[in-house]
C-alpha cells in the first residue's frame, strides 16, 4: 500500500506543471500611455506584486512587467492596480514585533509600488498596499496618495508595559462626513472603524451619495464547497510488548470507505489555505496467524478483529501549487473515531489434539479514539479530486505497556459540488 500511495503522490506532483499559471483577460497601460489587451497571470496576490506576467494572446510568449513599464493594469472582473510613488509607515503593528526603539528612528519609506484599488466614493478613492503589514491610502481627485495611519507602541505605566493604539486614520477620515446626509450614522461607524479592508471599504460605501457606487472588485464571501468521496482503505497492524499477538504477522487488508465534507478557502491568493470538515465511514479488518513452536504442545494461533467506524475530522491544507481550476495540496487532519467491533476473536488450536480454544473480546479496544493523519491531494477542473492519507498517530487499543500501531492508508476519488 505504501508503494501505491507513493506512486499516487508522484502522479499528483507530475501534474504540477499544468497548474502554476492563471492567465485571465486583462488590460495594461504602458508608461507611454498605450493600452494593450491580453492576458495576465492573476495570482490573487495577498502581497502587492512587484512583477506581473502578461501575454498578448494564448499563442504568445509571456513577458514580465514592473512599475518601470506600467501605469496600471486591470484584470477583467478582478483587481485594478495603479502605479504610485508613496510614503509608507513601516512601524510594525503586530504585538510580537513591536520595538520602541523604532519610535526614535525614521520608519517612513518612499517606494514605487502597484496599489490595489479597493473602493471609491465621490470624495476619494481607497487603495491598499500589503507588504509586512497593510497600508491603506486615500486619493482625492487630482490629489496625492495619503496613507491612513495606524500605529501600535508600548508605553511604560508604573513599571508595567501597556499597549497603546493610535488610530489616526479615524481623524483623517472625519472631515469627509461633515455635510453628509447620513452624518450621525457615519460618525458612529467611524468611532469603531477598524483598520482592515472590510471595514474601510464598507465605510467608503456609506460615504457615497451615489446609489450605483459599488466596490471596484466584486467581493464575494468565501463560499463553502461540499463534496462526496469513495475509495479503498488499506489496514495492517503492528504490536510490540509482552503479548502473544506481538509474535503474529498481520497481513494487509482492504475495505471500502466513503466520506462527505465541506471545504472553506482563503479569499485571496487563489485559495491557498483550505479548512476542511469531513465525516467518513470505513471498515477495518485485521487478521494474523502464528505457529507457536512449543516443545510439549505446539499450536496454531489466529486472530481476527473487524470494526465499523465513523470519523468526524477537521483538516488544515495548503495548496502549494494552484490556479483557478487546479490545486495540489498537503496538510494535517485531526480525527475522532467512533468504533463498533463486529469481531474480536483469538483462536488457539492444539497441533496434537487438533482442539481449538476460542477467546472473544480478546483485545482491549476503545469505542472512541483520536487520530492524526497526513493528507495530500489533487483538485482538478474544480469538480474532481484525488486524495490520499496516512495515519501517523492514534490507536484503538487500551493498553499501558503494550504498543498497538494501526497502519491505515486510504485512497479516494472525490466529486465536488461547485460550478
Amino acid at each position: 500500500m505504501k508503494k501505491l500511495l507513493f506512486v499516487t503522490l508522484q502522479l499528483i506532483f507530475s501534474i504540477s506543471g499544468f497548474c502554476q499559471s492563471n492567465f485571465k483577460p486583462a488590460t495594461i497601460t504602458l508608461s507611454n500611455g498605450s493600452l494593450i489587451n491580453g492576458l495576465i497571470d492573476d495570482r490573487e496576490w495577498i502581497k502587492n506584486p512587484r512583477i506581473v506576467r502578461f501575454m498578448k494572446d494564448e499563442n504568445s510568449p509571456s513577458e514580465k512587467f514592473t512599475t518601470k513599464d506600467l501605469i496600471s493594469f486591470q484584470i477583467k472582473d478582478g483587481d485594478f492596480y495603479i502605479k504610485a510613488i508613496v510614503q509608507k509607515d513601516m512601524r510594525p503593528v503586530e504585538v510580537s514585533k513591536i520595538n520602541n526603539d523604532l519610535l526614535t528612528t525614521d520608519s517612513v519609506e518612499t517606494d514605487t509600488v502597484f496599489l490595489r484599488k479597493v473602493n471609491a466614493c465621490p470624495e476619494f478613492e481607497l487603495y491598499v498596499l500589503t507588504d509586512i503589514k497593510n497600508h491603506f491610502y486615500i486619493k482625492e481627485a487630482n490629489g496625492e496618495f495619503e496613507e491612513l495611519i495606524y500605529r501600535v507602541y508600548i508605553s511604560e505605566n508604573r513599571n508595567n508595559d501597556v499597549l497603546v493604539y493610535k488610530r489616526f486614520y479615524r481623524n483623517q477620515l472625519e472631515k469627509y462626513i461633515y455635510g453628509h446626509a447620513d452624518n450621525s450614522t457615519l460618525k458612529k461607524k467611524l468611532e469603531s472603524l477598524d483598520y482592515d479592508e472590510q471595514d474601510l471599504s464598507a465605510f467608503v460605501k456609506l460615504l457615497s451619495s451615489e446609489k450605483n457606487t459599488t466596490n471596484i472588485v466584486k467581493k464575494e464571501k468565501s463560499k463553502p464547497v461540499f463534496f462526496i468521496s469513495a475509495g479503498i482503505i488499506y489496514s495492517s497492524l503492528k504490536i510490540t510488548g509482552s503479548m502473544s499477538l506481538a509474535d503474529h504477522h498481520f497481513s494487509s487488508k482492504q475495505s471500502p470507505t466513503a466520506s462527505v465534507g465541506m471545504d472553506l478557502f482563503s479569499k485571496r491568493n487563489l485559495g491557498d489555505l483550505i479548512f476542511r470538515t469531513e465525516i467518513s465511514y470505513f471498515g477495518l479488518n485485521f487478521s494474523s496467524h502464528y505457529s507457536r513452536p512449543m516443545i510439549t504442545t505446539p499450536s496454531e494461533e489466529n486472530f481476527n478483529l473487524r470494526s465499523n467506524n465513523i470519523k468526524p475530522s477537521v483538516s488544515l491544507l495548503y495548496s502549494f501549487i494552484r490556479n483557478a481550476n487546479y490545486k495540489i495540496y498537503a496538510g494535517v487532519e485531526l480525527g475522532y473515531v467512533i468504533s463498533s467491533y463486529k469481531k474480536n476473536e483469538f483462536t488457539k488450536t492444539n497441533d496434537v489434539t487438533n482442539e481449538p480454544s476460542t477467546y472473544n473480546n480478546y483485545m482491549a479496544c476503545l469505542k472512541s479514539w483520536t487520530t492524526v493523519s497526513v493528507k495530500a491531494g489533487y483538485i482538478f477542473n474544480k469538480k474532481f479530486e484525488i486524495k490520499a492519507s496516512g495515519l501517523i498517530a492514534g490507536t484503538f487499543a487500551n493498553y499501558v505497556n503494550i504498543n498497538v500501531h494501526p497502519q491505515i492508508y486510504d485512497l479516494q476519488l472525490v466529486y465536488r459540488f461547485t460550478k
